[in-house]
């Protein structure tokens, strides 16, 4: 079984340590702002930066898997969600010490939460990868040969997720301009079904 000791847990929370060393170096900005401006500065950044960074993820030098025996059913509990829980914790952390200026909440997360999902990671077993896969017409681009090039792709995600949608969260939608309003909810159709799919690139790529 792993545990705090094992070299897979070990990985997971230095696969920690990594995700949040990357929002540090971010160019993300002070203030909110609109979806064109997040894409403008923060997405070609991310872009350019994925092979360098696909190889910090391999220095992580990911053990091979171990399988739990007599474990019981995976649920919901499989490293591709559970990675996608993990990475939007390190986006909340993030947006809590820099942006919300809340340290003592963001330690919370990273103290408890944070390490929490990095232990549960190391205890997963292989589950069902398709499981939050929906039923959408909508085809998006989603390339991953590796579980550090799916982990990658989840984390861009989830991060330009959570950046454009702290401007849902503090503005009025009645004064939003309608082409505006368009161009978030076709991201966020969009970006959903991106997570979704590296959330099973995740899952079936780390095994």
């Amino acid at each position: 079984m792993a545990n705090a000791e094992s070299p897979v847990h070990a990985y997971f929370v230095a696969l920690a340590e990594y995700s949040r060393d990357l929002m540090n170096r971010l160019p993300i900005s002070d203030r909110i702002e609109p979806i064109a401006e997040t894409f403008e500065r923060l997405k070609p950044v991310l872009d350019d930066w994925k092979p360098a960074e696909l190889k910090r993820l391999r220095q992580l030098n990911r053990p091979i898997p171990q399988r739990i025996p007599d474990h019981g059913p995976a649920g919901m509990n499989t490293i591709g969600i559970l990675a996608d829980r993990l990475t939007i914790l390190i986006c909340k952390e993030w947006y809590l010490r820099h942006r919300q200026k809340r340290p003592a909440e963001a330690d919370d997360i990273h103290r408890v939460q944070i390490l929490d999902i990095a232990a549960s990671l190391s205890l997963a077993n292989p589950g069902h990868a398709k499981l939050l896969e929906k039923v959408s017409t909508i085809r998006i681009d989603a390339p991953a040969s590796s579980f550090e090039e799916a982990y990658y792709g989840l984390l861009v995600a989830n991060i330009l997720m959570w950046e454009t949608q702290e401007m849902l969260y503090t503005r009025d939608m009645k004064t939003v301009p309608a082409d505006e309003l368009r161009s978030y909810i076709q991201f966020f159709s969009q970006a959903n079904m991106l997570r979704n799919a590296y959330i099973e690139h995740s899952e079936s790529l780390y095994w």
